[in-house]
């Protein structure tokens, strides 16, 4: 935050990540990452807080999963096999980019992924 005679100034970032990766059985191996980068600037006056000199904001957050038999020993490591990514700047979207799945689970063991938790046979087994 910084101020001087005439003007208001606040600068914000915000960056955060999370990543999981788990050996499923024996031979299989999941992993999953999301990120989000964000930055806001606002200034006005000090006199009349209805005059803006400045406001911006940008942020980017990307989602990504990857699998794989007989995996190298981290997920990431691979390529994703599913991945989204979110940009946005002064409050809107403008850009979003799906690289819908390509994702194989083993259909004996009911894998689910559902954001950052994973289900078996319908049953959480991990999470964040």
């Amino acid at each position: 935050e910084t101020q001087d005679n005439t003007t208001f100034n606040i600068i914000g970032n915000v960056s955060y990540a999370r990543a999981m990766d788990v050996q499923l059985n024996k031979g299989y191996r999941l992993g999953w990452t999301n990120a989000i980068e964000a930055y806001a600037e606002y200034n006005r006056s000090l006199s009349n807080h209805t005059d803006i000199n400045r406001q911006l904001g940008k942020s980017l957050e990307a989602f990504r999963v990857v699998n794989a038999a007989a995996a190298p020993p981290r997920a990431s490591s691979r390529s994703p096999c599913f991945s989204n990514e979110l940009r946005a700047e002064d409050g809107y979207l403008v850009k979003r980019t799906d690289h819908p799945g390509t994702c194989r689970f083993p259909r004996k063991h009911g894998y689910r992924l559902n954001g950052h938790e994973l289900y078996i046979n319908e049953k959480l087994w991990c999470s964040e």
